[in-house]
């Protein structure tokens, strides 16, 4: 009975997965960072300001896309 279950959650939790087909950065959870080398130091920096967005098309790969913009500024 307990096999069955841990079955069935995992079926149900990876069904939600490869049914979404367009995913948003949550900006909560993402950084965007950066990492430049200067001379004999190297220098980290962040962007607070982004946003993206994942679109996967399962069928055909090739079609999938990835979009995501930063504000230098930030």
């Amino acid at each position: 009975m307990k096999r069955l279950f841990i079955l069935t959650l995992a079926v149900l939790i990876s069904a939600g997965a490869f049914a979404a087909d367009s995913f948003v950065i949550d900006k909560n959870h993402s950084e965007a960072i950066f990492q430049v080398r200067h001379m004999v130091s190297r220098v980290s920096g962040r962007f607070d300001d982004f946003a993206g967005t994942i679109n996967v098309d399962r069928a055909n790969p090739s079609v999938s896309s990835v979009e995501f913009t930063i504000k230098a500024p930030s």
